[in-house]
């Protein structure tokens, strides 16, 4: 499944990254006055779902990229990706749907940690030391 330690290690980067943004906004939200439980359980959702969503991310590019290279169908894998990305946003979507529907957690701090990934990996970019670009 995920074989490859470089995809390992930028998952794990990425986790630690995503618990600290989300550490970092709710202390933000704690600053300003606005912390309660619902901004807690908003914020922590979102780390999660954030997180998970960058694994399995991870999982279905590297799998897509191995059947690719074994069968060189390079059209199914892109497909396969797709469709995975689909999957992935609809069920976020649907939790995160629930979540506010049952009024369990703030809205904007539920969804804030699902923008956090991208600029975690643009400084993981930025600082990268090998030159090497990212597969």
């Amino acid at each position: 499944m995920l074989h490859n330690r470089a995809v390992i290690r930028q998952v794990g980067l990425v986790a630690l990254c995503e618990a600290a943004c989300v550490a970092v906004m709710l202390l933000v939200y704690a600053v300003i006055g606005r912390f309660s439980l619902p901004v807690l359980w908003g914020g922590l959702l979102g780390g999660v779902l954030a997180a998970l969503d960058f694994l399995f991310l991870s999982i279905a590019v590297t799998r897509a990229a191995d059947r690719a290279e074994a069968t060189g169908e390079a059209a199914k894998a892109k497909l396969s990706i797709q469709s995975s990305s689909a999957a992935r946003l609809l069920l976020m979507a649907l939790i995160l749907i629930g979540a506010l529907k049952l009024e369990l957690c703030d809205p904007i701090a539920a969804v804030l940690p699902l923008l956090f990934p991208r600029p975690c990996i643009m400084l993981f970019e930025f600082f990268r030391k090998d030159g090497k670009t990212a597969q």
